[in-house]
């Protein structure tokens, strides 16, 4: 069968509308991860909580919750969402409570001084911004399909990801200025100024996605039951088989992952190394996300989003093989803890090349692939889906504790190296 891209609705629109969308659609990006690169979960809200808590599992929480209340709510909204004419009125109004949410966890940080208040603080917003992110991540992706021509919607990723990353370099710098012991800013207050940063421009970010003019659908689907919409999403699943090998690739994706937060704690929990290295390992990120996007973006135009995931799971291997060398090895040769914080740096290298990989394949493959009259739907269900393979990932730290870093590196590599043998099956059209 020969490879068909859906036509999206904007290509009924005007021009300059489609070309406003897309600035609109970028520059959100680009702001957003310049804020989410001032209190980046993996490295800078796990170094934060690493220094109120010494429970592994509570670390391991940290990323699974923040990435699973994007996911888990998609499919229980999906009827709702598929009902609405426009679908960017439930984005607006999640908006207003991710707002709050991270005001209030920015208040906590500088205001609170115990550190058990903080601690909840931090899960609790965390928890609830997350599940409001969720809610409005479903018809987030519907405003793109609606408004972004097919053939631009990995561009669209590439270039959120892209500059975001040059933003994100920027944010580096100043998580390292921030966090240096010469700094003279307390702790909690240092991290409590880069939550300030977070609120500021995350804010303004989905403030300016707000203003893409999304046309209504002229014949929305009737709203069905979740017993209904849960029929049919097997119905589809079972019938299309790139899209099962969709799905089982992000998971593998997705469980490997479970590893990425505990890079930076193991060098300086079993090494010694100085938090200070988090900017410095951020700006690494954010540098390979730049770089990688400079390809990704073309690599999706010309050869296609399939080829730009193989990468990203091939990348994610490589991490995981360099993070089990440094495991079995760095305490029998007792590696300094300087040595081991540089030895680290193109492990979070090969992590930006990862997740911009990902971050651009995927959307637009999941876009590509559903039939576009039940998108909603399949949105929904993928990301559900997604979100309960990552609650199994908050076992991380409780895997750490049992059987120590060793074993979750171990695991991380197999669900890469699975990862990529079902992505280079997948196909790229709708079946």
């Amino acid at each position: 069968m020969a490879d068909v891209i859906p036509v999206s609705p904007a290509d009924l629109q005007p021009e300059e509308t489609r070309r406003k969308n897309f600035f609109y659609a970028v520059t959100n990006g680009i702001l957003f991860m310049f804020a989410d690169s001032l209190f980046e979960p993996v490295l800078v809200v796990t170094s934060l909580a690493s220094q109120l808590t010494q429970s592994s599992f509570l670390l391991g929480l940290i990323v699974p919750l923040n990435a699973a209340g994007w996911y888990l709510p998609q499919f229980f909204i999906s009827g709702y969402v598929q009902n609405q004419p426009r679908k960017i009125t439930v984005y607006r109004r999640m908006s207003l409570i991710r707002m709050l949410c991270w005001l209030t966890l920015a208040l906590a940080i500088n205001l609170f001084k115990a550190p058990g208040a903080i601690l909840a603080a931090l899960f609790l917003t965390y928890s609830i911004a997350s599940v409001a992110s969720g809610i409005g991540g479903l018809p987030f992706l519907e405003v793109i399909s609606k408004t972004v021509p097919a053939r631009r919607r990995g561009e669209v990723f590439a270039w959120r990801l892209g500059l975001g990353g040059a933003m994100g370099i920027l944010a580096s710098v100043i998580v390292r200025t921030v966090l240096a012991p010469e700094s003279g800013i307390p702790f909690p207050n240092n991290y409590g100024l880069l939550a300030g940063g977070f609120f500021v421009f995350a804010s303004l970010s989905l403030l300016l996605f707000n203003r893409i003019d999304e046309l209504p659908d002229t014949a929305p689907p009737p709203r069905r039951s979740l017993r209904e919409q849960f029929a049919l999403a097997l119905g589809i699943l079972n019938r299309s088989e790139n899209y099962r090998l969709l799905i089982a690739a992000q998971a593998m994706i997705f469980l490997a992952g479970a590893a990425s937060p505990f890079y930076a704690i193991y060098v300086q929990r079993e090494l010694g190394a100085d938090p200070a290295w988090v900017g410095v390992y951020l700006g690494v990120n954010m540098a390979a996300n730049l770089l990688s996007n400079l390809m990704f973006g073309w690599l999706s135009r010309k050869a296609g989003n399939q080829r730009v995931l193989l990468v990203g799971a091939l990348a994610g291997s490589l991490m995981s093989v360099l993070m089990l060398i440094m495991v079995a090895f760095a305490p029998q040769f007792r590696v300094h803890a300087e040595t081991a914080s540089i030895l680290l740096i193109p492990v979070f290298f090969l992590l930006g090349v990862r997740g911009t990989a990902v971050g651009v394949s995927t959307p637009s493959l999941m876009m590509n692939i559903i039939p576009g009259g039940e998108r909603s739907l399949m949105i929904g269900f993928t990301q559900t889906t997604m979100g309960v393979v990552l609650l199994v990932t908050m076992l991380s730290g409780l895997l750490v504790d049992g059987a120590g870093y060793l074993a979750l590196m171990s695991v991380s590599f197999a669900g890469y190296i699975l990862a990529a043998l079902i992505v280079s099956r997948l196909k790229e059209k709708v079946d």
